[in-house]
């Protein structure tokens, strides 16, 4: 097994101290699209344990935002789900379903963006055993939060993504780049996977795909939003003032 310096050294790190970590558990799917109305409206998630003690699983939503530069935001979204139930104990080697349901606005104008948050409650589930003092040991619990994407979708919803600006500028090394802020005008968030970005300054232009912008690729732009994305500058392309379009299939 390979192990990186900072993995091997926290494995290292919680034989040495008996630290117990509380990471097993894991929810399905981690990502999924609902309808505002019809039977989509109402889906299942299955909490799953591989672990030999119970665990405290609470489940909650919450609104998503990104700002330009790719930094989520998140606010309180309760009273637009019904989720049932809404905490669990979890047992030991086992599956729990867990029912969401939409209760937000039937019709929205465009696609609205949640993530379903499942989080460890740290709470005490082993019983005492009989005659034995209670001593302070190296126990710690490093508590897990599992941040799925949810997405309520209408029907005849699109993305269109196009170029809002694009600019030169240098790095704080002093090396040219390229700064590109996309717009999302549809009502769909655009997921950046099949795109070409045609880049054109002094007569020349270039096309560059998602294999050569790692900046970009799968990057996600969620409806009426914009993003900014900072790469070299391409080498063949001349020094100049540059202009670009954005070709994106969905």
């Amino acid at each position: 097994m390979k192990f990186t310096f900072s993995s091997f050294g926290l494995a290292l790190f919680l034989l040495l101290a008996n630290i117990e970590p509380s990471w097993a558990f894991k929810i399905e799917p981690i990502s999924r699209t609902f309808t505002p109305s019809g039977s989509n409206a109402t889906q299942s998630y299955e909490l799953i344990s591989d672990k030999s003690e119970p665990e405290a699983v609470e489940m909650s939503v919450v609104k998503r935002a990104i700002d330009l530069d790719g930094k989520e935001s998140y606010e309180p979204a309760d009273d637009d789900f019904l989720i049932y139930p809404p905490q669990i104990i979890l047992k030991p080697n086992t599956r729990q379903t867990v029912r969401v349901t939409w209760l937000g606005d039937p019709n929205p104008q465009q696609e609205i963006a949640y993530r379903l948050v499942s989080r460890q409650v740290p709470i005490n589930l082993k019983k005492p055993e009989i005659g034995k003092p209670n001593r302070p040991t190296g126990k710690v619990d490093l508590l897990l939060t599992y941040m799925g994407s949810l997405y309520v979708r209408p029907t005849d919803v699109q993305s269109k993504v196009v170029v809002d600006s694009v600019i030169v500028q240098k790095n704080d090394k002093g090396k040219p780049t390229i700064a590109l802020i996309l717009e999302n005008q549809g009502s769909a968030r655009a997921s950046l996977k099949n795109f070409s970005l045609n880049l054109t300054s002094d007569g020349k232009t270039i096309v560059l795909k998602p294999d050569q912008l790692q900046e970009i690729s799968s990057k996600v732009i969620l409806a009426k939003n914009k993003r900014r994305f900072v790469f070299p500058y391409p080498t063949d392309l001349p020094q100049g003032n540059v202009t670009a379009t954005f070709d994106y299939t969905p």
